[in-house]
């Protein structure tokens, strides 16, 4: 039992608090995340609109997470990953509840496209605090801190967002948006350059004797970081089905309540909030880029076990199943792109969100249209196959992949501020630009 408890303890050690407050203000966030998992059926149930019309919207939604995604790293290079966050925040509280008085299919696009793109500039800013103060040593145990505070306010969210739905669909836009407020106001109050400060070390640590690559320019001149977005978008086009078609199947097709299927959800979130980081532990020193393609098999293989059979013991299970491969493949994706990208965090973390925004913008409407056209069996088979493909990709990437090379920081009388040879200091700066943490 010792042991046992000394490898949770460890698991968990060693990751800055400066991590530890960015996990209490996300989960204070995604605490009232109530809009996004019942959006389809809001717009369905509420709003009226047929499944044609509801994949539009969606289709709208993630539009706007793509542009949002790719603004949101590209803005925190610019102006610092803080600014960007408490933007989002703050903006997300205003539009979820503004939404409610938008009537007519061009505002109702205009309003899901708003919603994305200010909801989602959030992630890549967050990532890129995360990759800006973690070293080598603790970067996968600290992405997957992040999800499980994410995680562990999901199971909050959308468990609780099932009942308030049950009652009223306008009120989870209201619950919603009340939460961004306050964890905006949590994080103007905690984030603070005291708080939030890059030790000198950070950089530095680093550094280590693997083979790696010289950092590209850009991102999209990065032929295997581009074949890895090219993976990441495609597990996004699966990993949307369970807040599109996934929902509307168990109501439609298997008669579920709102109730029940809310608490999926929370099941899911659960066996996060217990095993991912212990599982993330054990697995350090592991080829990423493997447990992310078998990953990307099993939260497929979850969704076309679907079909063999309607009980809600059955459907637990999936998703079940569906949650070891999300625990297996979006850690180590954020690990894969942070040791990527050198010193072009912000650039690379934004294209990174985009890649599965734009998974999330192409996905809801395709399944919504394929499931209608081919029925449950054959569409949940189909799309348990592409995580074949993701597996096979994966390992033929797996042959090819290197880190990148990072310039380190050295601190001696020529270099007192110890910066990095593109003139950044350890905390970040730059000559001619903000930290990371202004705010």
């Amino acid at each position: 039992m010792a042991q046992i408890f000394q490898f949770f303890r460890s698991a968990y050690s060693g990751i800055p608090r400066s991590i530890w407050l960015l996990c209490l203000v996300l989960f204070i966030n995604r605490a009232g995340t109530m809009v996004l998992p019942f959006l389809a059926l809001f717009l369905t149930q509420s709003r009226g609109l047929d499944e044609g019309h509801t994949g539009a919207m969606l289709f709208a939604f993630g539009l706007g997470s793509v542009l949002g995604s790719y603004a949101g790293g590209r803005l925190s290079t610019m102006f610092g990953s803080t600014r960007i966050m408490t933007v989002s925040l703050f903006g997300a509280g205003i539009v979820f509840p503004l939404f409610l008085q938008l009537a007519g299919l061009v505002a109702l696009a205009f309003g899901c496209f708003i919603i994305g793109f200010v909801s989602d500039a959030f992630r890549p800013a967050m990532m890129t605090a995360v990759a800006e103060r973690v070293t080598t040593a603790n970067r996968t145990r600290a992405f997957a801190l992040i999800r499980i505070a994410g995680t562990g306010g999901m199971a909050i969210g959308p468990g609780i967002g099932g009942f308030v739905a049950a009652a009223n669909y306008d009120w989870i836009f209201m619950v919603d948006g009340l939460t961004c407020l306050g964890a905006g106001v949590l994080f103007l109050i905690l984030v603070r350059p005291s708080t939030m400060a890059t030790a000198p070390a950070a950089k530095a640590a680093t550094a280590t004797s693997e083979k790696r690559e010289v950092p590209p320019n850009s991102p999209f001149r990065d032929m295997h970081f581009m074949a890895l977005m090219a993976l990441f978008a495609l597990l996004f086009i699966i990993l949307f089905q369970i807040f599109s078609t996934f929902p509307l199947y168990l109501k439609k097709d298997l008669d579920f309540s709102e109730e029940r299927i809310g608490l999926l959800f929370t099941i899911s979130s659960g066996v996060i909030l217990l095993f991912e980081m212990s599982l993330v532990h054990a697995l350090d020193g592991r080829d990423p880029l493997k447990l992310f393609g078998f990953g990307c098999f099993l939260f497929s293989l979850g969704f076309a076990l679907l079909v063999f059979h309607d009980s809600f013991m059955w459907a637990t299970v999936c998703i079940v199943i569906m949650t070891v491969g999300e625990m297996l493949s979006l850690p180590f994706s954020h690990t894969l792109v942070a040791e990527r990208s050198g010193e072009n965090s912000g650039t690379y973390m934004g294209v990174y969100t985009a890649a599965g925004s734009l998974g999330a913008l192409i996905g809801p409407p395709l399944g919504i249209y394929l499931l209608d056209q081919m029925g449950g069996f054959w569409f949940w088979l189909s799309v348990g196959s592409v995580g074949l493909v993701l597996w096979l990709g994966s390992l033929v990437l797996s042959a090819f992949w290197k880190p990148v090379e990072a310039p380190v920081a050295t601190v001696s009388s020529e270099n007192p501020d110890g910066r990095t040879p593109d003139g950044r200091t350890p905390d970040g700066r730059t000559p001619d630009g903000p930290t990371l943490d202004s705010a």
